[in-house]
Order: structure tokens, then C-alpha cells, then sequence
């Protein structure tokens, strides 16, 4: 009985020891950054960007790539910035011609969403396509493929030719598991373009987006897009960005679509390109640091366009 007792006092007095938990301070501010990308006035490059360590990660020209593999979903980006599309046919063999072509191509969403993407998961081991190719930065129509592609082993397969049937290969593009996307050139195989999937939050790009009004257009713009390993963001209208701090940016509730930042925080006045000041934008990257960004200007120190300039702090 005495020694129920003196563990039971033990127990009390450990209890009555311990210590309350204390508050987690907020981290310290950055110091704000200003800082340019350059595109070239022709939109030619893509480039992944990196806010934590302040660099152009890596870039490249948009017309090096046409296709890129999921890594960790089944399903297939068509290059958009080069306003590529695709057409679903019944006999990859038999289908020479593009009739029928521009009242059934499809266009990728750029929202990231399974859903959104022209070639999506239940399609894409059975349909075949032919593949508009799109254009490059200055203007040129790149032609037709036809291909099919299969899923397998932790792989994809992809038989493609000309609408002829000329030149047919079929390919096996193993999957690169430190990246979003495995990605493929018709001309190329597999190529080189996207860094690690950890090392960049924005990627400055050109991409088809879907205006409604007053008639469906699918339209090339000219933009920004998230990293889509973990990296969410908010557009933010109704505060002043000197305002915006890490409290308030832990309040919100964050959107993972690729095209939160997207192309609006300039519109184009008929002769040049305006800012849009109020504008702000919160992004929470893959190593779920706050950081607040606004655009300053779309134009370098010698008047050329495709230049964004803008300004962040890590909250």
C-alpha cells in the first residue's frame, strides 16, 4: 500500500514539473529582392527560377521539347507554349490527312488538374492522335506526328511517324524520378529540360489559356507557372503588399493550380504592356517557406519587352 503511495507522488510532482509549451516565434523576414528574368521580346526561352536562392535555375528554348511524361501519374503535357494541340483518331495507320482537324483538336489546361490535360489517364493506353506541333517563337507552323503511347512498367512507350507513315519509331522513355516530368522531343528522344524538382518554385513561360467571352479562343500568353511538386499560391487584391506578412499569409487558404500567378498582372493597353500594381501574389514552396511577390515591370532598361521585373521577401 505505502508503496502505491510514494509512485503515485512520483508521478505528481514529475507532472507538476513539466514545462508549458512555448509559442513558435515566427521566422525573421527576408530582405526584399528586385530582380529581372529575360525571356527574349520573342518569348522564346522558359525559365525556372528559384526564390530561395535568388537564380535562374536553368532554361531553354521552348521549341526543344514537345511532349512531357508524368512521373508520378499516368498522363501527358503537350508543349504549350508553342500552342500545340491533338486530335484523337481511329487508325494510327489509315489517317493521312488532318480533316477534321480544327473542329476536334484539343488544347491542355494549364491548371495542373489530371482533367484539364488533352491526353488524360483513361485515354492513354488505348487512343492514338495526330499532334499539332504548334509554332515556333517566330511564327513558324512545325508540322504534324501521329502517335500512340502506352504506359508499361514504370515506363512509357510512344510509336510515332509522320502523317505519311515515314519515318516510324517507336521508343521506350524511362521515367526520371528526381523530375515532374520525363520530357521528349519528336526529333530528339529524350531531353533535358526541367531541374530537379526541389531546386525551383516559377517557371516563366509562354501558354495556352481559354478566354470565354465573348466566344471559346484558346490563346498563347505570356506568363508565369508553379513548380507542381508542393507549391501552392494565392493572388492577393485586397491588402497592401507592404502589409503582407508571414501571420497573414498562415491565415489563407492556398491554391495548387499551376496558373494562380499566371498571365494578369499585366494587360496590354494596344501598344505596350501595363503593369498591374495592385496585384500580389503569396507562394508556398516545396520546402514550405512563405515568400510575397509583385510585378514591377514586363520591360528591360532598353525597352524590350519579355522582361518581367518584380520584387519578393521571404515572410
Amino acid at each position: 500500500m505505502r508503496s502505491k503511495l510514494f509512485y503515485l507522488i512520483v508521478i505528481f510532482i514529475l507532472l507538476s514539473c513539466e514545462k508549458e509549451e512555448l509559442p513558435v516565434e515566427a521566422p525573421t523576414p527576408g530582405e526584399g529582392i528586385k530582380t529581372t528574368v529575360s525571356m527574349q521580346p520573342n518569348y522564346q526561352d522558359q525559365i525556372f527560377f528559384s526564390l530561395q536562392n535568388n537564380n535562374l535555375v536553368s532554361s531553354n528554348k521552348k521549341t526543344d521539347w514537345d511532349l512531357a511524361f508524368s512521373v508520378t501519374s499516368e498522363y501527358v503535357r503537350l508543349n504549350s507554349s508553342k500552342f500545340m494541340s491533338v486530335m484523337q483518331i481511329e487508325d494510327l495507320k489509315l489517317k493521312t490527312d488532318t480533316i477534321g482537324f480544327y473542329f476536334n483538336k484539343r488544347f491542355d489546361k494549364n491548371t495542373g488538374k489530371i482533367s484539364d490535360f488533352a491526353i488524360n489517364r483513361k485515354e492513354l493506353n488505348s487512343n492514338n492522335y495526330i499532334v499539332d506541333l504548334g509554332f515556333d517563337e517566330n511564327g513558324k507552323h512545325l508540322g504534324f506526328r501521329k502517335m500512340k503511347i502506352k504506359y508499361l512498367n514504370n515506363s512509357y512507350v510512344i510509336e510515332h511517324s509522320n502523317l505519311d507513315n515515314s519515318n516510324n519509331k517507336s521508343e521506350i522513355l524511362p521515367l526520371q524520378i528526381d523530375n515532374n516530368y520525363t520530357y521528349f522531343s519528336f526529333d530528339n528522344s529524350i531531353v533535358n529540360i526541367e531541374p530537379f524538382k526541389n531546386s525551383w518554385d516559377l517557371l516563366f513561360t509562354q501558354y495556352v489559356h481559354f478566354f470565354y467571352e465573348p466566344s471559346f479562343t484558346p490563346y498563347l500568353v505570356t506568363g508565369v507557372l508553379l513548380n507542381p511538386y508542393n507549391t501552392l499560391a494565392i493572388k492577393i487584391q485586397d491588402k497592401n503588399y507592404d502589409e503582407i506578412d508571414f501571420d497573414f499569409a498562415q491565415s489563407l487558404i492556398f491554391d495548387s493550380n499551376l496558373d494562380v500567378i499566371g498571365y494578369d498582372w499585366k494587360t496590354f493597353t494596344g501598344s505596350d504592356f501595363k503593369i498591374e500594381l495592385n496585384n500580389s501574389y503569396i507562394i508556398k514552396n516545396n520546402k514550405g517557406f512563405y515568400y510575397k511577390l509583385r510585378f514591377l515591370d514586363f520591360y528591360d532598361n532598353e525597352g524590350n519587352k519579355g522582361s518581367p521585373n518584380f520584387e519578393y521577401q521571404l515572410l
